[in-house]
């Protein structure tokens, strides 16, 4: 119950990438996946879903190292743990929107 309440603090897209590199992450935390091929499996740009990770990013959720070039997937570090983080946030959309 806890990490749904913390969860909800986020926007749509950032909770539901931060699901999916939960859920796809191995057990060491890590993640190497294409933004690319995550917004095709959650139904979003590329660009949205490297503006949430961004974001996740930002508020320490998530570890994002880029490939030297674009052909390179991310590698995403993740730690359960670091939800924790979400409890000081005061987050809504109207703070992450683009002007």
């Amino acid at each position: 119950m806890l990490k749904s309440a913390m969860l909800a603090k986020l926007d749509e897209i950032s909770r539901n990438v931060l699901i999916f590199i939960s859920e796809k992450s191995n057990p060491d935390g890590m993640l190497i996946y294409p933004a690319r091929n995550m917004g095709r499996e959650l139904g979003y740009s590329e660009f949205e879903v490297r503006d949430a990770m961004e974001l996740l990013e930002s508020q320490g959720l998530i570890d994002v190292r880029e490939g030297e070039d674009k052909e390179q997937p991310n590698v995403i570090i993740y730690r359960e743990e670091w939800l924790g983080k979400l409890e000081n946030i005061s987050y809504t959309q109207e703070d992450h929107r683009l002007e």
